[in-house]
């Protein structure tokens, strides 16, 4: 919460583009802090989103979190295979791995949010030895 800069991105997202109420504001001023309902968790298809639209960084998933630096990676786009929409997603990987699936925006199928299936489908994949 140190780089939260309390835009309100992720709780507009999640209440409008999503429809779930599963994040919010809570407390006010300078101690707002935005987060789950006490004892409970994000849990909706379309959480993933929010990591990727925060403007600063302040939300981050664990499975890219303090992996690999941006700039040593390189990107491919690509598309989904987990659902029948055929979802528009960029893959960020290096000689040895894919790190993330990010959206690519595309009007005509996704409108630029992907499902988590298509977001952390990667990590189904076969991932080269040595």
């Amino acid at each position: 919460m140190n780089r939260c800069i309390t835009c309100f991105k992720c709780v507009r997202f999640n209440k409008e583009i999503a429809g779930e109420y599963d994040l919010g504001a809570y407390e006010r001023g300078n101690h707002t802090v935005i987060d789950a309902p006490p004892g409970q968790q994000i849990d909706n298809l379309y959480s993933g989103n929010v990591v990727e639209i925060c403007p600063v960084g302040a939300l981050t998933n664990t499975d890219w979190r303090y992996q690999v630096r941006v700039w040593l990676t390189k990107t491919a786009d690509s598309v989904s295979c987990f659902d029948a929409d055929g979802q528009n997603i960029k893959l960020w990987y290096d000689h040895r791995q894919v790190f993330r699936a990010t959206s690519r925006r595309n009007d005509d199928i996704d409108e630029g949010w992907i499902c988590d299936i298509a977001r952390y489908g990667y990590h189904t994949s076969i991932r080269p030895t040595g």
